[in-house]
């Protein structure tokens, strides 16, 4: 996933790589997810991408609940919970659902060993991915999924914008 530009703004994520046990994921030939019925209430924001998930707590999601959540991301490939707050660990916890988290591969080489990376965007750091791009694409295996969490949000703009390369393809 892209690493959101979020104004000022501060935001902390794991992720995952397929090499750390996590099954190659693929995606489905049908956008639309089929209603569930006693655990997550998934939405789509659109035809193509994104989904609000509803009924859920991530800090207690039972293996049926992760298993819907877990198929609404490969039938979207994006998704939206709102007022979840984790503490460090749980979002670890979170992520370590869909496979064992990564290091980031600049951290490694700059010694730290923390499965957590934060963002934080003020007046003395202005952001730097204000430009379209894609994360951790140039490693040999990069991450599958990445768990998010925006923690300080901007009144004004801080836009995190997701696009579908598998919808442009197949819209060629």
């Amino acid at each position: 996933g892209a690493v959101p530009h979020l104004g000022h703004g501060v935001v902390a994520f794991p992720a995952v790589s397929a090499r750390d046990g996590h099954q190659v994921r693929t995606v489905p030939v049908a956008w639309d997810t089929l209603p569930m019925t006693g655990g997550p209430v998934v939405t789509p924001c659109t035809n193509v991408l994104g989904a609000l998930v509803d009924g859920v707590d991530l800090t207690d999601l039972s293996d049926e609940d992760f298993a819907a959540v877990d198929q609404a991301l490969l039938d979207h490939q994006v998704l939206f919970f709102r007022d979840q707050d984790l503490s460090e660990d749980e979002h670890l916890a979170f992520a370590a659902r869909f496979g064992e988290p990564s290091v980031f591969p600049v951290g490694k080489v700059l010694g730290s060993p923390s499965r957590m990376q934060y963002i934080e965007d003020t007046a003395d750091s202005p952001p730097d991915a204000d430009g379209w791009h894609t994360d951790v694409t140039w490693i040999e295996e990069p991450p599958q999924v990445a768990v998010l969490s925006a923690r300080v949000i901007p009144e004004v703009g801080g836009d995190t914008l997701w696009a579908s390369l598998t919808a442009a393809y197949e819209a060629l």
